[in-house]
């Protein structure tokens, strides 16, 4: 499933800990408060550069390919 940069409301990014490793989640905000998770890194530099791809997207407008095993969207509760 492709979708454009421009259908991207918010990027945000959760942090937390497993099996005491740091991992970066991102997810991709949509209208209406739908959320997707994008992906999920335990390295640093891998996950910099798939927000910079992501946002760079986002800004400019161009076509992103979602990850086949990331489809389901769902509502946004941040505790």
């Amino acid at each position: 499933m492709n979708i454009r940069g421009e259908q991207i409301k918010n990027l945000l990014t959760k942090f937390y800990y497993k099996n005491n490793n740091l991992c970066f989640q991102i997810f991709l905000l949509f209208e209406q408060d739908q959320s997707l998770i994008y992906s999920e890194h335990t390295d640093y530099a891998d996950y910099k550069k798939t927000y910079g791809r992501l946002l760079d997207a986002r800004t400019k407008n161009l076509s992103l390919e979602l990850p086949k095993n990331n489809l389901e969207t769902s509502p946004m509760i941040l505790a």
